[in-house]
């Protein structure tokens, strides 16, 4: 007989406690702890010599059993707090700290990003995106910046998902005084921004053509890496619109906060003014479907043409696909209950699935538990084998659990 070497037995728990003086779990994705022998679950510390199950009442409404497990063949146990998922950020120029695009009068400005992710393939071939901008006889690194993000933005502008959202920032200091009098609606996607009343700023000034906004987020302020965007016209007195299509989040920029800011003109295209552009992967608008689009990260390379000169091209946040999220949990969770199934998916969606993880949970701690198993007779003894238990917790089973299986 050949013995299985690692088999995981995942459980994601409801945000209730671990079931006790009870038989089985009566709430959906309730854990409970029942030692070998007993009837009822208890939330008691296990101790040398405890063998014991986990049952689990899925959202399915069916009740699941552990193996068999004992207390005295764990061979690691760890408890970690979930990881978020990091987006790769990149930035050419100013990066927010120092840096700045380098003016080459007449210059031929291409960006191209190639991407690395697990939606990259077309023709067995690298997905590429390309940004552009010719600058004049006298070149300004402003322009630059401006028509870099808009270029790239206008060359995702028909995929399902803009895969890089490409941010042009300016170092003029944040001033919060220059934010708008009145409260400023933002609408992301859009070009056009609408301000109560007028669109006034900084106590009474008019804000002109060729200034520029940077937005923020709603009750978040302004920072030196949050997009800076040109008035390209007033449509009325309290309309203007920009030069690219807004990619902050859509909501009410108070009045008297500086969650939207007026850069004058003459302020931005100081010589000491540095600009840049900031590439951030969109993970958070992949697609996502458990069993058919997995956890996606998008991951890219970024390229630059000769007229950047010695613009730095730097990796500001290296991408990481997190630990404990909804979207790893739940991928596993599918892999895992469907495992009995084809071996190679090949005809298997859609089936019939009921998640044990839901995309509102909040995870604080996941359970990870080895056990040593040796009950598997091979001809001259036993074989070795490994069983991995995995717990997903929420806040009120976390402390049953440290309890239980005693870890920290």
């Amino acid at each position: 007989m050949i013995a299985q070497k690692d088999v995981t037995h995942l459980f994601i728990s409801s945000d209730n406690a671990l079931a006790a003086a009870v038989a089985v779990p009566a709430t959906s994705r309730q854990l409970g702890i029942r030692r070998i022998g007993e009837v009822l679950c208890d939330a008691t510390a296990l101790v040398a010599g405890d063998q014991f199950q986990v049952l689990y009442l899925n959202a399915a409404g069916k009740v699941i059993t552990s193996p068999m497990l004992s207390y005295s063949n764990i061979i690691s146990k760890t408890r970690k707090v979930p990881a978020a998922l990091a987006h790769q950020v990149s930035t050419i120029g100013y990066n927010g700290t120092d840096g700045d695009i380098v003016a080459t009068s007449n210059g031929k400005y291409l960006i191209t990003i190639g991407f690395k992710d697990t939606l990259k393939m077309v023709g067995n071939k690298r997905l590429y995106k390309y940004g552009e901008y010719t600058a004049g006889s006298t070149a300004k690194n402003y322009d630059v910046a401006i028509g870099m993000a808009g270029s790239l933005a206008l060359n995702q502008s028909k995929d399902p998902f803009q895969r890089v959202v490409a941010e042009a920032v300016c170092s003029f200091a944040v001033t919060a005084g220059d934010c708008f009098d009145h409260a400023a609606t933002v609408v992301k996607g859009s070009k056009f921004v609408t301000v109560a009343t007028n669109c006034q700023y900084s106590t009474g000034e008019a804000l002109a053509v060729g200034d520029y906004v940077r937005l923020g987020s709603v009750g978040g302020g302004t920072a030196l890496t949050s997009p800076v965007y040109r008035v390209k016209a007033l449509t009325s007195g309290t309309v203007f619109e920009v030069d690219r299509a807004v990619t902050n989040a859509s909501g009410t920029y108070a009045v008297g906060t500086a969650d939207a800011e007026v850069v004058r003109k003459a302020n931005g295209e100081l010589a000491a003014s540095k600009w840049g552009v900031i590439l951030t992967g969109n993970d958070t608008a992949a697609p996502f479907e458990v069993g058919k689009y997995g956890n996606n990260l998008i991951t890219f390379s970024v390229g630059v043409s000769a007229d950047f000169s010695t613009t730095e091209v730097r990796l500001g946040t290296a991408p990481s696909i997190g630990d404990g999220t909804y979207h790893a949990v739940a991928q596993l969770d599918w892999e895992l209950q469907n495992n009995h199934r084809e071996a190679y998916r090949i005809a298997e969606y859609p089936v019939s699935f009921t998640p044990d993880a839901l995309s509102t949970d909040t995870y604080t701690y996941v359970y990870e538990i080895k056990f040593k198993d040796n009950s598997t007779e091979v001809i001259g003894g036993t074989a070795d084998s490994y069983i991995n238990l995995m717990i997903v917790a929420q806040n009120s089973v976390d402390a049953n659990l440290a309890t239980v299986f005693s870890v920290s």
